[in-house]
């Protein structure tokens, strides 16, 4: 919001609307990244015990594969290639977008 903000006045000010940006001297928040960390087994398990049968094959596709929940929701079969080897190619737009060994376990 603050880089929107002060982004906002100084083209306020070049444009002459304003005389001075309020944000000029407003710095920027820093945020901590951190990846987030995979499941453990433990979760894993408890996730598929409260789950119906439907959801635990999500689960498991989602584990296995490595897939993102967005990868898996827009999936379809015309763009899954199952290859030997107990490999899942995802084809985007044609073209060869991802590869992913699927584990079994």
């Amino acid at each position: 919001m603050v880089k929107t903000a002060k982004s906002a006045f100084q083209k306020f000010l070049r444009w002459r609307y304003v005389g001075e940006n309020p944000f000029a001297t407003c710095e920027m928040p820093q945020v901590e990244f951190s990846l987030p960390r995979p499941l453990t087994d433990e979760e894993i398990d408890k996730m598929l015990a409260a789950s119906n049968a439907p959801l635990k094959r999500v689960i498991g596709i989602l584990v296995h594969s490595g897939m993102r929940p967005n990868e898996l929701y827009n999936l379809t079969w015309k763009r899954v290639i199952l290859g030997k080897n107990a490999h899942l190619y995802i084809q985007k737009d044609g073209a060869l977008a991802s590869e992913k060994p699927i584990q079994r376990g």
